[in-house]
């Protein structure tokens, strides 16, 4: 009988088998659909650079001259065709979710981001092979590699679904990419091959990137009133973790002085808070012109508020100046490119066809030398908070200075 029972037992299992093993792969499946696992694979590998060798990297993002030998480019190149074929298949995955802690449940503003830096480096490496490719005649294998880094930043900012970091991330990388390009739309192939190999990403993120990452920090609200509303020391931590992000100041020193009668009117201090949030999320998301046109009302407001956490307005305001003036510059820049590529095949003639997203109008045309031409802007950019200036950017000639 036991004989029987076992030869039983043994045959069930047999039969089993294979819905065993059909359940294991579902599950390997699933972990796989992720692209951020595979991104962490080709972050691991990363290779170990001199700060030479990074300098060398470092030039190509810049637009700069490389003063690399076909030696050291080819052995940096080598060194990264692992790290490189891991973000082209990490690319190939739709879906892309990093773990981060988006409701701010656990960590609040402690939440840790180090997959930043680590994409930025990664997409750095791409765009020097990218550049050391298209010098060999590699043209689309060159492309393709861009195509692959642009898909990392949009992973990595989740097309605006992310924190405001993450969209900022997004847009500096996907600038790095941009200067590739803008250098080698040299003639009509180069622009064909763009044109086939990025496709619809040339179009710039479809999320609105500064509206909802400014949503996405206002989440931290929560994580702010749970401190108050459920420790007895909740006060203070709050003072504390706002110190660490922006400094001290004289709100945070009367916000320490609270005592626990003061909490009701502290939580309800949070309602406003979010209503803040709510607003500049709205102008943010704003058309350019409409958005320039509301914010000095919304500054003052906020500016007169005599709530407790008044400390977080200023930021919010910085915020919502930088983000969406990147986000502006960001998606110029890309109807530029695409402005560029119907320039190279079509001829000057094809410059209206692709008019600026800021105000409809065409881009002002400039021939330069050797084949080049310049595109401006006729809207003004107000990046670095000191004086206004159009945008400008050169196709097919590389931008002076040397690493």
């Amino acid at each position: 009988m036991r004989h029987a029972a076992l030869a039983t037992a043994i045959a069930l299992l047999l039969s089993a088998g294979p819905a065993l093993y059909a359940d294991n792969g579902s599950a390997a499946s699933n972990l796989g659909s992720n692209a951020a696992l595979t991104y962490w694979r080709a972050f691991a590998i990363i290779p170990e650079t001199t700060p030479e060798e990074d300098r060398i990297i470092d030039a190509v993002g810049r637009g700069r001259e490389s003063k690399a030998t076909p030696e050291q480019k080819e052995k940096l190149v080598g060194l990264w065709r692992d790290a490189l074929q891991l973000m082209h298949d990490a690319a190939a995955i739709p879906q892309c979710d990093w773990g981060l802690d988006l409701a701010w449940a656990k960590e609040g503003p402690y939440l840790k981001l180090p997959h930043y830096a680590k994409a930025r480096w990664l997409a750095e490496g791409a765009a020097f092979r990218a550049q050391c490719l298209w010098e060999k005649g590699q043209r689309k294998e060159a492309a393709e590699d861009l195509r692959a880094a642009l898909i990392l930043a949009r992973h990595l900012g989740n097309d605006g679904r992310d924190t405001l970091l993450g969209a900022l991330e997004q847009m500096m990388i996907e600038g790095r990419v941009r200067i590739v390009i803008e250098q080698r739309l040299t003639d009509r192939e180069a622009a064909e091959i763009f044109a086939d190999v990025l496709g619809d990403l040339s179009n710039g993120s479809s999320g609105p990137l500064a509206k909802n990452g400014i949503l996405t920090e206002k989440n931290g609200n929560a994580w702010l009133r749970r401190q108050v509303a459920s420790r007895s020391d909740g006060v203070k931590r709050v003072a504390d973790a706002l110190e660490l992000g922006y400094g001290p100041s004289e709100t945070l020193a009367k916000l320490r002085q609270l005592q626990p009668g003061d909490m009701p009117k502290l939580l309800d201090e949070f309602d406003e808070v979010e209503a803040r949030y709510d607003e500049i999320a709205a102008v943010a998301g704003m058309p350019f012109q409409e958005f320039q046109a509301n914010t000095p009302a919304l500054e003052e407001k906020v500016k007169a508020s005599k709530n407790s956490f008044s400390v977080l307005f200023r930021p919010m305001l910085i915020s919502l100046h930088t983000a969406r003036m990147e986000e502006e510059y960001y998606r110029v820049r890309w109807a530029m490119v695409r402005a560029a590529i119907a320039i190279r095949r079509d001829g000057e003639g094809a410059l209206g066809s692709v008019p600026d997203p800021s105000d409809g109008k065409s881009f002002q045309y400039t021939a330069l030398d050797g084949g080049a031409f310049e595109l401006k802007s006729t809207i003004l950019f107000n990046r670095t908070g000191v004086d206004f200036k159009p945008l400008v950017m050169t196709f097919g000639h590389a931008a002076p200075g040397k690493d």
